[in-house]
């Protein structure tokens, strides 16, 4: 190194700038500001431990005043060409920068400190890279260290960023070759990657020494941290350098004596999930036995054709056509003879009739209680001489067992019966739309005779109840033991059965009309 060249070193300010390498740099290119050239290139030189070289520049006042903490300096030599979405851009700063090289500055955020004489600044390849450095500290100083892999990594370059632990820290500044010797003596060969790490973006001061951003890495080396590559992106196709935490992983230490930079250890590359399955998927659709799949499709295929080609399958829609118009034509005869009108009319006469029965047993059961009473009263209470009323009451009693209303009742429940009994077997034995209109008119003249046996139910009753009266009355004027009170009692005795008889039939009745009707 050698002192810089100035005239007059108060017009001006010196800084240093550094890069991975010389490019396009040469001594006494122009340094611009917005393409006016505000300085000059002195003492090109190397970095100490050849990590790259150092250029000093001297910015002439007032442009100086320009430059902050915040200030970016980037190369400018040669010509810039880009591809982005609105073509190829082609950019030549000026003739002078074309011939001999130089750099740029600008000062893109606010908030920087003025620097003095000897500041520090990192030298970036374009623009582009210095304007992104912005949003981090520019890595003006970084700390380099040395990456060891048994194998040639494919996909590494220079300017391949470097995470610490998720957090983008460096870049990738070298890639070479590096012979070794083992302990046999035998030679060979592993790929060197020198990356520099910026100590700000690790956790720790600015201005930290290297040899402490060292011995903080050999510390976390101790604890489980590895170098290794990692695929980025979609498909895995961007390569990266992680510093990250392993489980798992054989003890290794930091070699902080390597020539030219400790070494830091290296685990097994990362594995990228969305690749890995888009890998496992093609494997396994390769794997596929796609000739045998296809051959059972055909097969499957002709014989599905030779099914529907067949008679048969093709007589089946014929067949079933002809079953619907069957019983469409079954349906229509029995919509155009009203069968369906007729059963609900048939059945509401049943059931009213039926309602008949049951409301007048329901008073019939009223008088039975009567006469019970009556009989009891008769063999507990001492009967009088009632000779000469007797043959009275036995006349009307014969009188009302003989008269027309009484025989008619047995012989109308007869004949129901007997027209229920043929309505039912003519309902099993028929099947067709005309034995079912014969057989509801059959149901509704059945009920018809049951709801007009039913409407002399209330003169019997009203009879019964006179005679049970007459009776209590003769009873209390005759004696115990006279003939005809025994008379009387076998009198009532036959009434009782009687009684008891008429409860049968309409609790049977109550229970199950349509035995009243069917006869079971």
């Amino acid at each position: 190194a050698r002192a810089p060249l100035a005239p007059d070193p108060s017009k001006g300010t010196w800084i240093e700038l550094r890069a991975d390498d010389a490019g396009g740099l040469v001594e006494g290119a122009p340094v611009l500001f917005r393409g006016l050239t505000v300085g000059q290139l002195q003492n090109l030189r190397l970095a100490e431990n050849d990590s790259g070289v150092i250029v000093d520049a001297f910015i002439r006042t007032p442009h100086d005043q320009r430059l902050t903490s915040s200030t970016r300096f980037w190369d400018t030599s040669g010509i810039s060409v880009s591809l982005g979405a609105a073509g190829v851009s082609l950019n030549v700063r000026s003739l002078a920068t074309l011939v001999q090289g130089g750099v740029e500055f600008n000062t893109f955020t606010s908030g920087g400190a003025l620097v003095e004489s000897g500041h520090r600044f990192r030298l970036f390849s374009n623009a582009e890279t210095a304007r992104e450095s912005i949003f981090g500290d520019g890595m003006s100083d970084p700390v380099r260290f040395s990456l060891l892999f048994d194998e040639a990594v494919r996909g590494l370059e220079q300017g391949t960023r470097v995470q610490f632990r998720g957090v983008e820290a460096g870049e990738v500044v070298d890639i070479s070759i590096r012979v070794e010797t083992d302990t046999l003596g035998t030679k060979y060969a592993r790929q060197q990657v020198v990356i520099a790490l910026s100590p700000e973006r690790m956790g720790l001061a600015r201005d930290t020494d290297p040899d402490i951003v060292a011995e903080f890495l050999a510390n976390e080396v101790e604890n489980g941290l590895r170098a290794r590559t990692a695929a980025m992106g979609l498909l895995g196709t961007t390569l990266v350098i992680e510093l990250t935490d392993l489980d798992n992983v054989p003890h290794a230490i930091m070699k902080l004596d390597a020539e030219p930079y400790p070494t830091i250890p290296v685990g097994p590359a990362a594995q990228n999930d969305l690749a890995a399955s888009a890998e496992g998927v093609f494997t396994r659709i390769n794997n596929l036995p796609i000739e045998e799949l296809l051959a059972s499709a055909i097969r499957t295929l002709d014989s599905i054709s030779a099914v529907a080609e067949s008679e048969d399958t093709r007589a089946v829609p014929g067949e079933l056509a002809g079953v619907l118009e069957e019983i469409r034509t079954l349906v229509n005869d029995l919509n155009a003879k009203d069968a369906g009108e007729k059963t609900v009319v048939a059945l509401d006469r049943v059931t009213s009739a039926a309602d008949t029965v049951m409301t007048e047993i329901e008073g019939l059961g009223d008088t039975l209680v009567s006469v019970d009473k009556a009989a009891a009263a008769a063999a507990d209470m001492p009967l009088g001489d009632i000779g000469r009323n007797i043959d009275g009451i036995l006349g009307d009693l014969r009188a009302m067992l003989g008269s027309e209303d009484a025989d008619q009742l047995p012989r109308a429940l007869s004949d129901t019966l007997t027209e229920a009994a043929a309505l039912l077997a003519e309902l099993r034995e028929g099947g067709a739309a005309e034995n079912l209109n014969s057989a509801l008119g059959a149901a509704e003249g059945a009920a018809d005779a049951i709801a007009a046996a039913s409407e002399r139910l209330p003169e019997v009753t009203r009879r019964l109840e006179a005679l049970i009266a007459q009776a209590d009355t003769l009873v209390a004027s005759y004696g115990e033991r006279s003939s005809f009170n025994a008379e009387v009692l076998n009198t009532m005795r036959e009434l009782r059965r009687a009684t008891a008889a008429f409860g049968a039939l309409a609790r049977t009745i109550e229970r199950n009309p349509r035995a009243f009707i069917l006869g079971r």
